[in-house]
């Protein structure tokens, strides 16, 4: 099947030339002339691993000049095509797989709002960015084709939008909370590291914290003990920010009273929570201090205290 946007094609007149393919170059003409190819040398190597990719890139704005979604792809001649799927760029959390220069970030999902846009090509070689030719103008239409049409696009992407950013902030601090909930694990196996006799105080504030954990993961998450006795229980604050969004995600029709309310609820009980996980990530701080300063055996992350 195509794939679903805006074609941009383009044509590039040149290539760019980087170590490797010099190097292979000649490695090639040397052996179609019968000569010796050289071996290159360990800083030559070096250089052409370090080198850094060269790539090009499409950045789509809108009719305001904001920037709505970048494509990033190889850098080759002749004639080729990049396609746009219409949505805002991704601005949720980002990880070690999406690190190659030379690759987009994923689609938010979010279809743009009609309208006209422009596309604008450079190159980046070298670390360094060239413009490459001016920036073209086209026309993002809706299609006739929605049983019941959104009254307003705008305001619909624009919840979306706001809903979508919800739901990356809590998922980023169920991170924070999964980092912190493997600490106590660790932290315990630590103050094991001290005499029983002087250990009893540090290892209740391990199970203070402990205990403030759970209570944020449990408001954020809801209680998982209902669950586990097939009782229904309250909506976490998560699951409503997700009902918020993902009730409504692939529709172009009116945001539903539902999703908005879910949204309203979720974001009031999110501020307190966050608020909580702020303060209890102080406390965690505090206590990498107290263990990192025991004579202890060293935590997980933490330089080792060696001399000669």
């Amino acid at each position: 099947n195509p794939q679903r946007g805006a074609t941009i094609r383009y044509w590039l007149k040149e290539d760019v030339s980087t170590l490797k393919s010099n190097r292979q170059k000649k490695e090639r003409e040397a052996f179609k002339n019968g000569e010796p190819i050289p071996y290159p040398t360990v800083e030559a190597f070096k250089a052409e691993q370090q080198e850094l990719p060269a790539y090009l890139v499409f950045t789509i704005k809108d009719q305001s000049g904001d920037i709505v979604s970048e494509l990033r792809t190889s850098l080759r001649k002749g004639m080729n095509q990049v396609v746009w799927d219409l949505t805002y760029m991704s601005f949720g959390q980002v990880n070690q797989r999406q690190a190659n220069q030379t690759q987009s970030l994923p689609s938010s999902n979010i279809f743009v709002v009609p309208g006209t846009y422009s596309v604008s090509m450079s190159k980046n070689v070298g670390g360094e960015l060239t413009n490459i030719g001016d920036p073209v103008s086209f026309e993002v239409k809706a299609l006739n084709n929605r049983t019941i049409p959104a009254a307003d696009w705008a305001a619909m992407a624009a919840f979306k939008k706001k809903a979508v950013g919800l739901v990356n902030a809590i998922n980023a601090t169920r991170a924070v909370l999964g980092n912190m909930n493997r600490k106590i694990s660790i932290y315990k196996a630590a103050v094991k590291g001290l005499p029983t006799a002087s250990s009893g105080n540090l290892f209740k504030e391990v199970l203070t914290l402990e205990s403030e954990l759970t209570e944020a993961r449990n408001a954020l998450n809801g209680d998982p003990v209902p669950r586990r006795l097939d009782i229904d229980g309250d909506f976490g604050t998560a699951q409503r920010a997700q009902n918020a969004i993902f009730d409504i995600f692939g529709s172009t029709s009116n945001v539903t009273g539902t999703s908005e309310r879910n949204y309203e609820i979720a974001a009031e009980e999110f501020a307190p929570i966050l608020n909580m996980m702020k303060s209890l990530q102080q406390k965690f701080d505090l206590m990498d201090q107290k263990l990192g300063q025991a004579d202890i055996p060293a935590l997980p992350g933490k330089l080792p205290d060696w001399k000669k």
